[in-house]
């Protein structure tokens, strides 16, 4: 759940950083990392959010990503900017949480508690290098979950107006319809490159498929077995054009941590009614993010960020 969050509200301080207020930094050793309208945001709690921008970087442009440049700015510095955008979200919009009547009951901030243990066991090397605590996760966990009550409150308003989502459905139609081709599949997966050749040398060669996975599939417990998915998830996860035909394999697809061989079983449309089922839930969201975009750039006017750079600059996102 923390993880879904925070990559939410990196996505959402995207669209509206524009807006925030500019950030001061001071040269203190208080222990904190950041002031955010006076809240101070601890180191731990600065490297949960620092931990998940990472991995955001990471699953975009791979480990290599942090030996790139972005117009004159490190991947780090890039890096720590988004988690202080994405705690500058969260924090401003509690801060108004009291104005819009919203809190917690005792039973989410139980559940949120619940929530963060299991975060904290999943962090393990990282927490402890990185002096992240469970109180640190609790807090964290705590915060997004009255941020979510403070969106949700905010675009609780919102209403779809068929005319516009209509209009909406027709200018995205033929991309959703390409997005959300079916396709049934199979897969094999192997750790380098050489063999991937070798399976699909073989598959050409007259070898049936499930015999090779039984040969070459190297996933511990991965069952040889169909799978449904979109031809949009596929090309995202691949990062090129997906055009097999059902009966085909792909060429050997590079996945980050080996290569993929895709046998394709069969190719069908998403229905009328899926695709505008899917229209519409990206219609709200998007129109409910707008919604909350508006107001938190009227809240982010006189928003006051101080930084303290001798503790931010000696921090590693590697580490």
């Amino acid at each position: 759940m923390m993880k879904k969050f925070i990559k939410t509200a990196l996505c959402v301080m995207s669209a509206i950083m524009l807006f925030a207020g500019c950030g001061n930094s001071t040269k203190g050793n208080d222990g904190y990392v950041l002031k955010i309208n006076d809240e101070e945001v601890s180191k731990g709690e600065f490297m949960v959010y620092l931990n998940e921008a990472r991995l955001n970087f990471e699953s975009v442009g791979g480990s290599d990503i942090w030996e790139t440049d972005f117009e004159g700015m490190t991947a780090e510095d890039v890096a720590k900017n988004s988690a202080i955008n994405a705690l500058e979200l969260v924090k401003v919009s509690n801060q108004k949480a009291n104005e819009l009547g919203v809190s917690l009951t005792e039973d989410e901030i139980s559940s949120a508690k619940s929530e963060a243990e299991k975060s904290f066991e999943t962090l393990g090397e990282y927490a402890e290098n990185n002096g992240i605590t469970l109180e640190d996760v609790e807090n964290t966990m705590i915060d997004q979950t009255l941020y979510s009550k403070v969106y949700n409150s905010v675009t609780s308003s919102f209403e779809v107006s068929e005319a516009d989502f209509n209009a909406y459905y027709e200018s995205v139609k033929g991309d959703l319809q390409n997005y959300y081709k079916k396709y049934t599949i199979k897969s094999i997966f192997v750790s380098d490159k050489v063999k991937a050749e070798e399976v699909i040398s073989k598959y050409n060669s007259g070898t049936d498929f499930d015999t090779l996975f039984d040969e070459y599939e190297e996933q511990e417990g991965m069952i040889n077995q169909s799978e449904t998915t979109y031809k949009g998830t596929l090309e995202s996860l691949f990062g090129v054009e997906f055009d097999v035909q059902a009966g085909q394999i792909s060429s050997a697809l590079d996945g980050g941590d080996g290569y993929y061989i895709i046998k394709v079983e069969n190719i069908e449309e998403s229905t009328e009614e899926e695709l505008k089922s899917m229209a519409e839930q990206m219609y709200t969201e998007n129109a409910k993010q707008q919604l909350f975009t508006d107001e938190y750039k009227k809240w982010s006017e006189n928003v006051k960020i101080e930084k303290n750079d001798e503790i931010l600059n000696q921090i590693k996102v590697n580490q």
